[in-house]
């Protein structure tokens, strides 16, 4: 059956004037005492020659149809109209029919004989056809068993066994039609608990709220389904906006009373309707489901109050409109969201096979790539799967996925545009300005750059199209975004030289390239590491492209190459730009004639800009400038004219050398990052507080420049900095604090209080003065505090008072003792005293989640309690780190304590064995051992340990797994004590033993035995004949092998774009890596990789920081493999900050600090759902993704697989596609025979041997004459900078073990401290120097976030540069 709406149990037909007040009368009110809901036309007034609309859709939602047949029931054509609608639906087995003899006999029912003849002779001069139809149905229902009046000697006992047939085939028909709730079981939950039908007397009103497509209307009919027995009275009216196209308001009326009443309300008038309605069913209890409301006319014409209905009662509304909830008054409103990728998933397999076999082998990484392309929306789900289940080849899967990622199927499209062409004509500008161009741009910004943008904005949110993010940015489905730009596409005909808005990257390399472009166009998005080859533009580009208000060029933060090139300095820019977004702008300065009127907002990060523009312009509109960055940049220009000017980023730009004075005077100043800023750093300022109508108002004093501050609320500065916050003084060289904000329904941005404060020294001394904190009491609205590095001696006790407080980092100061009352904060679940060197003891923390102990050497308890605390306490904590805190007294007996255990650091203390009660945490994952020195086995582990770390434990001699182990990482490396015998004996335990992990990948980093040459070629053979390893060589030390579990065919790795890190002494020979793959034949390569120093000016990537997104079987979005080495007499002792061992490193999650002597691999995979890339909750946000930027593909392509050659191949996007022409050109010669496939592999050996002698750049391209003179003087520099830092590290050798630099860029400075010596210096958007994974071209403040690992050394004194290597595979 199908899972149709069904408002009645029974549909009763028969002919009114034979059985209607005898047979039928009876049998109907039988039925209603065994709760059966009937439709019974009572009045049977049958007024034209069909049957009425009312009656059609009774009888389709209708479960069971008894047709009682008399000997005048072929003289109604209503009845015989019914009886072949009956009959139509019941061979599509979509009702059930329960025949009637009624004194006649079923041989002329079948036949049309006896009294049925005649009325049938009647018939012959109508349609033919519609009489041949009558007597079909005729003949159908006379052959279906039912029941023979004239068998019964007894009429009431014939009724009795009717309804028993009756109630009997409902329970199985309810039973096995259940709608298919994959993914929304949660959600219906949800909706019964707010629907409360326990409460008899109350009557209420749901709102079922969400985009189209959604799957709202399905949520309801399950709800109905399920009520539908509670109630007398019920009516599901389907798809109200569709109907209301053509008829009106009070035709919804008559539906509704006759569906309800079974009696035909003729009523022309919507307000007689209304009193109609309120007086027949005030004293009734009814479920009614209005499905698809898009006006508020059609629920005032239905259901406007709630006293129009009896005690009980309960109302459904389904629409994509929340304004229109609101304003009728429903008050409970649930939002119903999209599906997870698990669940979607899992309604696509259902979908496309429906318990059939797969089409073909291989087939999970299509699946899983294709219900990704749906983005959790149930209606693409099936749309997709309906129409790539009539594919029966991967080939044209394959063929078919790659046209859904760039346009949605029709039927998708169809549903959202229904949604698009609900708006009104201003409503859907806003819409496709946000699709093509402000997508996951922050609210703020988009109010203020569209016309009347706030208002349109909140319309847009209430129609479900937009959403906006808990940090205040812009959220638009991709399925949504995809529509608007085949909207775009529609309207100009698929021109783009005439298009509205540009964002493909061919089409505007087109359109700039052969100066074709129109005032047709209003905005260009041009992501410019996608760009086929860089583009020299004529000055005059623009001039026939006037009407652009939105201009924006980005890039990958990475990437400093400037693609778009210009003839000259005098570039003529479009007269009337809101936005300019330029990344990596190659001119000096702007242009004199260039315009600045209508200018919001100027984005030029990372220019190469010396100045801006001069001090007399007029900037009345401008809000937002952003030059991060920009190192050029010696001076900001005169903003006092800039009254609405509301946020500066300046963060990065080494030259400026001071803080305009003009600022003074904006008060609209609300945001201002100045961080990093070396110039700046010298400059000291008083921040200084006071309160103000309840607010707490933060003020800057810039003593020196005669320059006060007052109004910003979201702030990051380094600099001499005195601080004055409420109970907290002294001095300080970084502060930064963000408020706490909150958008209201009609999406106004709210900022009450502050979120997080962070303020710190950049070093942490034992001379250093004390800083004071003597309350919290004018704080508690943070949720975040870091106060490190800064010596402070005592916490206050009034801490308790910070009842908002989620995550606390106090590493790095003298504080003995903690207060008690810290045991007492509610939300308190991270926590951190990291290098608190003094600390003794811990006040009870039950309620921390993630505590962080690291080098707390003078550390002996983690709390002490009295027995009964003990068996009354129960703890929460989940990650703990102890590394380094070798005085811990009874460490197994207070580890016992804490049964929730996932993740445990121990490295680097004294212990001989394992304390006892790790073996009895059943739920640890991550154990850490590394630099266990005196540590000689490890045995009994729990089996539910996924990820174990012991490296550099000088003294052990034996690990020990157990044939159902866990381990997917295991780490090694520098243990010498382990035998050659042992070695072999763990590799076979962890190679052929454990749980079977599916689809997911084991790692092994193992020492190197002394053997003989020969044994190693034999080892080596042994593990390539696994063909599950990356082999690493070379390595004086140790031998590192990475084994891929890819025993299942859902373990395809999609393209891999990996960073390593790498810090300390690097040897000088170079390092190669031999990749084995795992994948299936058509998907494997092999290739040779070369680590290359990314300091050198010739190892710039053009693109190479993101990862396409690629299906992959792993639920973990984010992969990542970190090996530590020994080099020389330094160690690496690797110490992991908190996060889920599945998206961490494997020597560690993810690091606060830098890694001296440390390489990462990582392995980024990205998740599409809206944004879909993951960050921990309490980690320090790494840089950003923007959720647009999910799907693109990287500006360097992977070659297809076929390629056999052992060095790396780079290519542009240009060179990729030239490749992939020529390819597709010679495999159709091939197969017509006319080209021979021997191929050599070039034309002429001596331009190939000189090729491979000239030096190549970034991307593999050849470097000429002046870039070779510019790259040795770069590399001369760099040597005189690293002898320079050689010679001071020689001075320091004797200061404190805690000194450290200030965070600095890597790439420019380089570390020239101890890793050790540093302590929480990276904090959210402050991470400046690590850019691998950044993207600019949006706005950094995302809720989701790219984590990007680096590791940290915390015992390193010889310190030296850390250098950065790209490995592409």
């Amino acid at each position: 059956m199908s899972t149709r709406v069904r408002n009645y149990d029974v549909f009763l037909s028969f002919r009114g004037e034979d059985t209607q007040r005898t047979t039928v009368s009876y049998l109907d009110e039988a039925l209603c005492r065994e709760g059966i809901v009937t439709f019974r036309d009572k009045r049977r007034l049958e007024v034209g020659d069909y049957i009425s609309d009312q009656l059609i859709e009774s009888i389709k939602t209708s479960w069971f149809a008894v047709v009682v047949i008399s000997k005048n029931y072929a003289t109604s054509k209503w009845c015989l109209d019914e009886l072949q609608l009956i009959m139509e639906l019941h061979s599509a087995n979509l009702i059930q029919v329960v025949p009637v003899f009624y004194e006649v006999e079923p041989s002329d029912v079948r036949h049309q004989t006896g009294s049925f003849a005649a009325a049938f002779q009647e018939y012959e001069d109508l349609n033919t056809e519609r009489v041949s139809q009558w007597r079909r149905a005729f003949n159908q229902v006379g052959y279906l068993a039912g029941f023979h009046s004239t068998t019964w000697q007894d009429e009431a006992a014939m009724i009795r066994k009717t309804v028993h047939s009756v109630s009997s085939g409902l329970l199985t028909l309810r039973r096995s039609s259940g709608v298919d709730l994959v993914g929304m079981e949660a959600q219906v939950v949800k909706i019964h608990f707010l629907l409360n039908v326990g409460s008899e007397h109350e009557v209420l009103m749901i709102g079922l709220w969400g985009m189209g497509g959604v799957g709202k209307t399905t949520i309801a009919e399950c709800l109905f389904e399920r009520l539908s027995s509670q109630f007398p009275a019920r009516y599901f009216i389907k798809d109200i906006k569709k109907i209301c196209k053509d008829k009106s308001p009070s035709y919804l009326q008559e539906r509704f009373l006759f569906s309800i009443t079974g009696q035909h309300i003729d009523s022309k008038r919507v307000i007689v309707g209304r009193e109609e309605i309120k007086a027949r069913l005030k004293h009734k209890k009814v479920l009614v489901v209005l499905d698809g409301v898009d006006k508020a006319e059609q629920l005032h014409a239905l259901a406007k109050e709630t006293s129009w209905f009896g005690g009980g009662s309960r109302i459904i509304i389904t629409t994509q409109d929340r304004g229109l909830l609101t304003s009728c008054g429903v008050n409970h409103v649930h939002e119903v969201k999209c599906l997870d990728d698990k669940d979607a998933l899992q309604v696509f397999k259902k979908s496309v096979l429906g318990g059939k076999r797969p089409p073909f082998d291989d087939f999970e990484q299509l699946f899983i790539r294709a219900s990704r392309l749906a983005h959790g929306l149930p209606s693409a789900l099936l749309a997709y799967a309906s129409h790539l289940s009539e594919n029966t080849t991967k080939e044209t899967w394959e063929d078919e996925l790659s046209l859904l990622e760039t346009s949605p199927h029709e039927n998708v499209l169809e549903i959202l545009r229904n949604s698009y062409d609900g708006l009104d004509n201003k409503d859907k500008i806003a819409f496709l300005h946000v699709a093509c161009l402000l997508n996951g741009y922050p609210l703020n910004h988009v109010t203020s750059l569209l016309d009347d943008g706030r208002p349109r904005l909140n319309h847009l949110s209430k129609k479900s199209l937009v959403s906006i993010s808990k940090d205040g940015c812009i959220n638009m489905h991709f399925l949504v975004v995809q529509t608007g730009k085949e909207i775009v596409r529609q309207e100009c005909k698929n021109r783009p030289f005439i298009q509205r808005f540009l964002w493909d990257a061919d089409d505007i390399y087109n359109v700039l390239d052969n100066n074709i472009g129109t005032d047709e166009t209003e905005g260009v998005i041009l992501h410019m590491c996608k760009m086929r080859d860089t583009l020299t533009m004529s000055n005059t580009v623009f001039e026939f492209m006037r009407s652009i208000k939105f201009l924006n060029f980005f890039n990958h933060l990475s990437d400093t190459k400037y693609n778009l090139q210009f003839k000259s300095s005098e570039f003529y820019f479009p007269p009337n730009l809101k936005l300019l977004h330029w990344d990596a702008c190659p001119l000096k300065t702007l242009p004199s004639r260039f315009r600045h009127h209508q200018l919001v907002q100027v984005n030029l990060r990372y220019s190469n800009l010396n100045s801006l523009w001069d001090d007399t312009l007029i900037l009345h509109n401008l809000r937002r400038l952003d030059v991060t960055g920009s190192k050029n940049l010696i001076q900001l220009p005169n903003l006092s004219t800039a009254k609405n000017f509301e946020e500066l980023i300046i963060k990065g730009c080494k030259k400026i050398q001071k803080i305009p004075e003009s600022l003074k005077g904006l008060h609209k100043l609300r945001k201002l990052n100045a961080s990093h800023c070396d110039s700046l750093t010298s400059i000291s300022f008083d921040v200084d507080s006071m309160r103000f109508g309840g607010n707490l108002i933060i003020l800057l004093i810039f003593v020196y420049q005669k320059v006060g501050l007052d109004c910003v609320k979201d702030l990051s500065i380094d600099g001499q900095i005195h601080l004055k916050l409420s109970g907290l003084h002294g001095p300080i060289e970084h502060i930064s604090f963000r408020p706490k904000q909150q958008i209201s329904d009609e999406l106004v941005m709210m900022e009450e209080g502050l979120h997080s404060l962070n303020i710190k020294k950049f070093r942490y001394r034992e001379s250093n003065a004390p800083f004071s904190c003597q309350s919290f009491s004018g704080l508690a609205s943070l949720r975040e505090i870091k106060m490190v590095n800064l010596n402070i001696k005592e916490i206050p006790d009034d801490i308790d008072r910070l009842l908002s407080l989620e995550k606390l980092d106090l590493s790095g100061n003298d504080f003995m003792f903690l207060p008690e009352s810290m045991g007492t904060l509610p939300k308190l679940k991270y926590l951190s005293f990291q290098n608190c060197r003094k600390i003794t003891s811990l006040p009870q923390l039950a309620q921390v989640e993630t505590l962080i102990l690291s080098d707390c050497v003078n550390l002996q308890w983690l709390w002490e309690l009295h027995l009964e605390e003990e068996q009354a306490t129960t703890y929460c904590l989940l990650e703990l780190w102890l590394d380094n805190c070798k005085h811990i007294e009874t460490l197994s007996g207070q580890l016992s304590h804490f049964t929730k255990l996932t993740y445990l650091d121990l490295s680097r203390n004294n212990f001989v064995s394992l304390p006892q009660s790790i073996r009895e945490r059943t739920s640890l994952e991550t154990l850490h051992l590394n630099n266990c020195k005196n540590l000689k086995s490890v045995e009994e582990l729990p089996h539910t340990v996924k990820y174990l770390y012991a490296h550099g434990c000088d003294s052990l001699e034996k690990v020990s797994l157990s044939s159902n182990h866990s381990i997917k990482h295991l780490d090694l490396i520098n243990c010498p004590s382990l035998k050659r015998d042992e070695h072999e004996h763990l590799m076979d335990l962890f190679m052929h033993d454990g749980r079977s992990q599916e689809g997911s990948w084991r790692c092994a980093c193992l020492p190197e035995t002394e053997v003989s040459s020969d044994s190693d070629n034999e080892t080596s053979q042994k593990l390539s004949r696994t063909g599950n390893f990356f082999r690493y060589s070379s390595f004086k030390d140790s031998l590192l092998g990475v084994m891929y579990q890819m025993n299942k065919k859902d373990s395809t790795l999609p393209y891999l774009n990996t960073s390593i890190s790498w810090g300390g002494m690097i040897p000088t020979e170079s390092r190669s890596v031999k990749v084995v793959d795992t994948r299936p034949q058509h998907m494997q390569s092999a290739k040779q990789i070369i680590f290359q120093d990314q300091d050198s000016p010739s190892s710039q990537s053009t693109c190479q920081s993101y990862t396409e997104l690629a299906s992959s079987g792993d639920d973990n979005p984010s992969k990542q493999i970190s090996f530590s080495i020994k080099s020389g007499s330094e160690e690496t002792q690797q110490k992991g900050f908190a996060t889920h061992p599945n998206s961490a490193s494997v020597t560690g999650v993810p690091n606060i600090h830098f890694a001296p002597t440390q390489a990462n691999f990582s392995f980024h995979y990205t998740d599409s759902h809206i944004g879909g890339l993951l960050a921990a909750t309490y980690l320090p946000h790494a840089p950003t993704c923007n959720p647009q930027m999910v799907g693109m593909i990287p500006g360097r392509f992977p070659l297809p697989v076929e390629i056999t050659e052992t060095e790396p191949v780079f290519v542009n996007a240009k060179q990729y596609h030239a490749i992939m022409r020529r390819r597709q050109q010679r495999a159709k010669l091939e197969a017509q025979n006319k080209l021979i496939k021997a191929r050599k592999p070039y034309l002429h050996e001596s331009r190939h041997v000189h090729a491979l002698k000239r030096p190549r750049g970034s991307g593999g391209r050849f470097l000429n004459t002046k870039q070779l003179l510019q790259e040795a003087e770069y590399a001369a520099a760099k040597e005189q900078e690293h002898n320079k830092s050689v010679q001071q590290e020689n001075i320091k050798a004797n200061m404190s073990r805690f000194e450290a630099h200030t965070l600095q860029d890597s790439k420019d400075r380089g570390s020239t401290t101890s890793g050790s010596d540093i302590t929480s210096v990276s904090d959210g958007a402050d991470i400046f120097g690590h850019t691998e994974f950044q993207f600019s071209g949006f706005p950094t403040t995302q809720t989701n976030r790219a984590v990007l690992v680096h590791g940290q050394s915390n015992d390193m004194h010889g310190g030296g540069d850390l250098h950065h290597f790209s490995v592409h595979i």
